[in-house]
Protein backbone atom coordinates (compact mmCIF):
# COMPACT_ATOMS: atom_id res chain seq x y z
CA UNK A 1 0.00 0.00 0.00
CA UNK A 2 1.42 3.56 -0.73
CA UNK A 3 1.78 6.74 1.15
CA UNK A 4 -1.10 7.96 -1.70
CA UNK A 5 -3.84 5.65 -0.59
CA UNK A 6 -6.55 7.84 0.42
CA UNK A 7 -7.00 7.82 4.41
CA UNK A 8 -9.73 8.68 6.94
CA UNK A 9 -9.68 8.75 10.78
CA UNK A 10 -11.74 5.98 12.13
CA UNK A 11 -13.24 5.91 15.77
CA UNK A 12 -12.85 2.65 17.29
CA UNK A 13 -14.26 1.42 21.03
CA UNK A 14 -11.03 0.65 23.20
CA UNK A 15 -11.68 -2.54 23.34
CA UNK A 16 -11.62 -3.26 19.57
CA UNK A 17 -8.74 -1.32 19.30
CA UNK A 18 -6.79 -3.43 21.26
CA UNK A 19 -8.10 -6.84 19.80
CA UNK A 20 -6.58 -5.24 16.63
CA UNK A 21 -3.43 -4.53 18.20
CA UNK A 22 -2.85 -7.81 19.49
CA UNK A 23 -4.09 -9.70 16.21
CA UNK A 24 -1.49 -7.18 14.48
CA UNK A 25 1.19 -8.40 16.54
CA UNK A 26 0.36 -11.71 16.55
CA UNK A 27 0.82 -11.67 12.65
CA UNK A 28 4.00 -9.26 12.48
CA UNK A 29 1.83 -6.55 10.66
CA UNK A 30 0.81 -2.95 11.56
CA UNK A 31 -2.44 -2.34 12.47
CA UNK A 32 -3.16 -0.52 9.16
CA UNK A 33 -2.19 -4.04 7.42
CA UNK A 34 -4.35 -6.05 10.24
CA UNK A 35 -7.06 -4.25 9.05
CA UNK A 36 -6.76 -4.12 5.60
CA UNK A 37 -5.74 -8.07 5.27
CA UNK A 38 -9.20 -8.33 7.74
CA UNK A 39 -11.61 -6.10 5.26
CA UNK A 40 -10.11 -7.82 2.31
CA UNK A 41 -11.06 -11.40 3.95
CA UNK A 42 -14.62 -10.37 4.93
CA UNK A 43 -15.61 -8.91 1.88
CA UNK A 44 -13.93 -12.17 -0.44
CA UNK A 45 -16.21 -14.52 1.96
CA UNK A 46 -19.45 -11.82 1.36
CA UNK A 47 -18.77 -12.17 -2.33
CA UNK A 48 -18.50 -15.74 -2.38
CA UNK A 49 -21.52 -16.37 0.15
CA UNK A 50 -23.25 -14.21 -2.27
CA UNK A 51 -22.64 -16.47 -5.17
CA UNK A 52 -23.41 -19.36 -3.48
CA UNK A 53 -26.53 -18.49 -2.16
CA UNK A 54 -27.82 -17.28 -5.85
CA UNK A 55 -26.74 -21.46 -7.01
CA UNK A 56 -28.47 -22.18 -3.87
CA UNK A 57 -31.84 -20.21 -4.76
CA UNK A 58 -30.98 -21.87 -8.95
CA UNK A 59 -30.69 -25.63 -6.98
CA UNK A 60 -33.86 -24.71 -4.54
CA UNK A 61 -36.03 -23.92 -7.43
CA UNK A 62 -35.10 -26.22 -9.37
CA UNK A 63 -36.44 -29.34 -6.37
CA UNK A 64 -39.87 -27.17 -5.89
CA UNK A 65 -40.20 -26.84 -9.50
CA UNK A 66 -39.62 -30.77 -9.91
CA UNK A 67 -41.59 -31.17 -6.80
CA UNK A 68 -44.77 -29.25 -8.24
CA UNK A 69 -44.69 -31.27 -11.45
CA UNK A 70 -44.70 -34.23 -9.05
CA UNK A 71 -47.59 -33.46 -7.45
CA UNK A 72 -49.56 -31.86 -10.55
CA UNK A 73 -48.99 -35.23 -12.22
CA UNK A 74 -49.68 -36.99 -9.24
CA UNK A 75 -52.99 -34.86 -8.54
CA UNK A 76 -54.14 -35.49 -12.36
CA UNK A 77 -53.46 -39.17 -12.71
CA UNK A 78 -55.70 -39.56 -9.49
CA UNK A 79 -58.54 -37.39 -11.07
CA UNK A 80 -58.36 -39.26 -13.98
CA UNK A 81 -58.58 -42.65 -12.46
CA UNK A 82 -61.51 -40.98 -10.46
CA UNK A 83 -62.68 -39.95 -13.36
CA UNK A 84 -62.86 -43.28 -15.24
CA UNK A 85 -64.36 -44.87 -12.35
CA UNK A 86 -67.40 -42.96 -12.39
CA UNK A 87 -67.47 -43.65 -16.34
CA UNK A 88 -67.33 -47.48 -15.60
CA UNK A 89 -69.96 -47.03 -12.64
CA UNK A 90 -72.51 -44.85 -15.06
CA UNK A 91 -72.52 -47.27 -18.27
CA UNK A 92 -72.78 -50.18 -15.39
CA UNK A 93 -76.24 -48.67 -14.11
CA UNK A 94 -76.98 -47.46 -18.21
CA UNK A 95 -76.91 -51.23 -19.36
CA UNK A 96 -78.69 -52.05 -15.74
CA UNK A 97 -81.58 -49.47 -16.90
CA UNK A 98 -81.56 -50.36 -20.79
CA UNK A 99 -82.10 -54.27 -19.70
CA UNK A 100 -84.39 -52.90 -17.51
CA UNK A 101 -86.50 -51.70 -19.67
CA UNK A 102 -86.39 -54.45 -22.09
CA UNK A 103 -87.80 -56.72 -19.46
CA UNK A 104 -90.72 -54.34 -18.34
CA UNK A 105 -91.73 -53.89 -21.82
CA UNK A 106 -92.77 -51.00 -23.78
CA UNK A 107 -96.05 -50.40 -22.28
CA UNK A 108 -94.24 -50.43 -18.83
CA UNK A 109 -91.51 -47.73 -19.58
CA UNK A 110 -94.06 -45.50 -21.39
CA UNK A 111 -96.16 -45.43 -18.23
CA UNK A 112 -92.97 -44.96 -16.04
CA UNK A 113 -92.43 -41.78 -18.10
CA UNK A 114 -95.64 -40.19 -18.25
CA UNK A 115 -95.78 -40.53 -14.30
CA UNK A 116 -92.27 -38.96 -14.10
CA UNK A 117 -93.17 -36.13 -16.72
CA UNK A 118 -96.24 -35.22 -14.57
CA UNK A 119 -94.41 -34.77 -11.64
CA UNK A 120 -92.19 -32.52 -12.71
Amino acid sequence: MARSDPQFKLRLPQELKKKIEEAAQKNDRSMNAEIIARLKSSLNESSKSNASSGEDIGELSQVVRQVLDDSIQEFAEQRREETLSVLREFRQFSFFIKTLMEHLGTDTVDSIKEKMDTQK
